[in-house]
C-alpha cells in the first residue's frame, strides 16, 4: 500500500503532494511499471484523505501520461523509457519547483493568415471566427496599462532607457521580470541573463537558425502552424514535418528523419490539443541527448560541417499554458531536462494581443555563451519604453490578475458553448474534445451518410456568422521528405469516412464571451440545417 506523508498546513493542496509523491515514485523506478495502484478509495482511507483528493491526484498524473486509467480494472502505472545520464534525483527536486506553479505562461506567436480559409461565400458578418484570426483584445485592460505607461514614463531615467536600447538580450527588468514570473507560475527557475527577448516569435526563429546552424534540419509538428515552416525556411533552414499522435510528437519519425532540432509543443499541440506523455517525453529527451552522426540537410563541400557531430535541440513551445483551465499546468519539459537540450519559447501575443509583438526564449546555459559570441551587434527591436512598461505590468501583479479573468472568461464561454450544442438537437451529431485544456478544443461533426463534402456544413455555419477551420487544413504535405515513413493521423477515421465527419478546431481566443449563447445557437442550427433535422426550441 502506497504510504505519505501529507500535511494539511503545507501551501500546497493535498492533491498537489499526493501528485508530486506518486510521480517521484514513478520517475525513480520505485513503482513497477505495470502495477496497479490503490483504488481511489482504498489509498482515500488508508492516508486519511478525501476520494476527491486521490481522484484529482490520478487524473493529474494520467493526464501527463504516468499512470493509465483501465475501465473497471483501475489506474496502472506506465513504462517510462530509461534516460541515459539522467540524473533522476535532480529531476526529483525540480519537480518541488513544478508543484509551486499555479497559472502558466507562454505562447508561439505564429502568423496566422497562411491558414487556408473557409471558400468566400456571400455571408453576413461574422459572429465568430474560430481559425483565431480576430484578437481584437476587448479583454484587455487598456485603463490599467494607461497607468503603467504614465508611471513608466514618468520613472524612467534617461541612462535606464539607453541601457535598455543597447542591451542585445532586451531590458534587463524585462528579463528579471519574465525570470520571476516562469518560477512562480510554471515552476520554471532561469536567471534572467538566459532569456532572450525579441520583437515576436518570427524575430526569434531568425535568431535560433543563426544560433544553431543552416546546415541543420528542424523539425516540426505536422499538423501544425503552417507559418512555423515558413518563418524557418525564410530563414534558410531546412525543415521537415514529423506527425503527431495522442501522446504528442512521434520520436520514432523524429529518429528516420535525421533532423538534429525538433520544436514541439508538449503542453498543448496545436491543432490536435494533444498532451505529450511521461513516456513520450522521456523519449524526446533520450532523443536529444544522443549526437546526431548525420544531419538531414549537410552541405557536403563543407568537410568541417560533415564530419562534426551536432547537439540536438528541443524547442519548447509552451504557447497557452496559461489557459490551462482544468487541472494544474502541464510541467514544462524544459525543468526534466538535465543536459542542456530544452530551449523554452512563449510570447505575449495570446494574452496581451497581437498588438504586444513581444516574445522571449530561455537559452541553456551552454547556448547563452554562444549567443553572447555571436550577437554582440544585435540589436533587440522592442522598443525600450515598451519593455519598462511590460516589465513593470508583470511586477505589479496586473499581468497576473488580467490572465486570471480572461482565463474565467474563455472557461465560461467553452462551458456555454458546449453544454448548449450537447442539450440541443444537434448534441448527437457532435462530439468534443480537449475542452478546458487551453484555448482551442476540437468538434467533430457527424454529416449525413450521403454527404460527399463538408463544404455544405461549413458554408451554412458562414452564413449564420460562423468561421471554421478543419484540422486536416492544419496539415502540410509531404510530411517527412527524407524519410519513407507511414503517416500516422491523429485521427482514427479513414480518409474516406473523413469527409463525412470531419474535425473542426475551435479556438476561441478573441471571440466574446457574452456571445456564447448567440454562437451556440448559430452553430446548432447549422448543425441541423446539414443533418436535416429539426432545429426547435430545445436551444432557443
Amino acid at each position: 500500500m502506497l504510504t505519505y506523508e501529507l500535511d494539511a498546513k503545507n501551501s500546497r493542496s493535498l492533491y498537489e503532494q499526493l501528485y508530486q509523491a506518486i510521480r517521484s515514485d514513478i520517475e525513480l523506478a520505485r513503482l513497477d511499471a505495470g502495477s496497479k495502484l490503490p483504488s481511489k478509495r482504498t489509498l482515500a482511507q488508508h492516508l486519511g484523505i478525501s476520494v476527491i483528493t486521490v481522484e484529482s491526484a490520478y487524473r493529474q498524473l494520467a493526464a501527463e501520461g504516468y499512470i493509465e486509467a483501465k475501465e473497471r480494472r483501475g489506474y496502472f502505472v506506465n513504462e517510462l523509457p530509461s534516460v541515459q545520464a539522467h540524473d533522476m534525483s535532480a529531476g526529483s527536486e525540480q519537480i518541488e519547483h513544478q508543484l509551486n506553479a499555479e497559472a502558466a505562461t507562454k505562447q508561439i506567436d505564429p502568423v496566422l493568415s497562411s491558414i487556408p480559409s473557409v471558400p468566400s461565400i456571400q455571408a453576413t458578418p461574422l459572429l465568430a471566427d474560430f481559425s483565431g484570426n480576430d484578437r481584437s483584445g476587448d479583454q484587455f485592460p487598456f485603463h490599467i496599462w494607461a497607468k503603467t505607461v504614465r508611471r513608466t514614463l514618468s520613472e524612467a531615467s534617461k541612462g535606464l532607457l539607453l541601457r535598455t536600447a543597447h542591451d542585445n538580450r532586451g531590458s534587463e527588468e524585462l528579463r528579471a521580470a519574465i525570470a520571476q514570473h516562469l518560477a512562480h507560475f510554471r515552476g520554471l527557475e532561469a536567471s534572467s541573463e538566459q532569456i532572450i527577448i525579441g520583437a515576436g516569435a518570427q524575430d526569434l526563429y531568425g535568431v535560433l537558425v543563426q544560433l544553431l546552424g543552416r546546415e541543420r534540419t528542424f523539425a516540426v509538428e505536422n499538423p501544425g502552424y503552417p507559418a512555423l515552416r515558413t518563418h524557418y525556411e525564410l530563414s534558410g533552414a531546412h525543415v521537415v514535418g514529423i506527425p503527431v499522435d495522442e501522446s504528442g510528437l512521434d520520436v520514432a519519425t523524429l529518429r528516420a528523419s535525421r533532423a538534429s532540432i525538433a520544436h514541439c509543443s508538449p503542453a498543448h499541440q496545436f491543432p490536435t490539443g494533444s498532451v505529450m506523455s511521461a513516456v513520450r517525453r522521456h523519449e524526446l529527451l533520450d532523443w536529444a541527448r544522443e549526437a546526431s552522426k548525420q544531419d538531414a540537410f549537410r552541405n557536403a563541400e563543407r568537410q568541417d560541417v560533415k564530419d562534426r557531430p551536432l547537439k540536438r535541440y528541443i524547442i519548447e513551445d509552451d504557447y497557452d499554458s496559461e489557459f490551462r483551465m482544468r487541472g494544474r499546468p502541464i510541467p514544462p519539459l524544459f525543468m526534466q531536462d538535465t543536459q542542456g537540450s530544452v530551449i523554452y519559447m512563449n510570447t505575449f501575443t495570446r494574452s496581451l494581443g497581437s498588438v504586444f509583438r513581444i516574445a522571449y526564449m530561455v537559452l541553456p546555459p551552454q547556448l547563452l555563451s554562444v549567443f553572447n559570441e555571436r550577437f554582440v551587434a544585435r540589436a533587440c527591436m522592442v522598443g525600450a519604453l515598451e519593455q519598462l512598461e511590460l516589465a513593470r505590468f508583470i511586477t505589479s501583479g496586473d499581468y497576473e490578475r488580467h490572465v486570471n479573468r480572461q482565463r474565467t472568461a474563455y472557461r465560461r464561454l467553452q462551458d456555454s458553448l458546449v453544454a448548449k450544442i450537447m442539450a440541443s438537437e444537434a448534441g448527437n451529431h457532435v462530439r468534443f474534445k480537449g475542452v478546458g485544456s487551453g484555448l482551442h478544443f476540437l468538434m467533430e461533426v457527424d454529416l449525413p451518410a450521403g454527404a460527399r463534402s463538408a463544404t455544405p456544413f461549413e458554408n451554412a455555419s458562414l452564413e449564420r456568422g460562423i468561421k471554421l477551420i478543419k484540422l486536416d487544413e492544419y496539415r502540410f504535405s509531404p510530411i517527412v521528405e527524407e524519410c519513407l515513413c507511414p503517416r500516422l493521423s491523429f485521427t482514427t477515421h479513414s480518409q474516406e469516412n473523413s469527409l463525412l465527419q470531419p474535425t473542426y478546431v475551435m479556438n476561441v481566443s478573441g471571440l466574446d464571451a457574452e456571445h456564447a449563447n448567440e454562437i451556440a445557437t448559430a452553430l446548432i442550427d447549422a448543425i441541423c440545417f446539414c443533418c436535416d433535422i429539426s432545429s426547435g426550441s430545445k436551444h432557443r
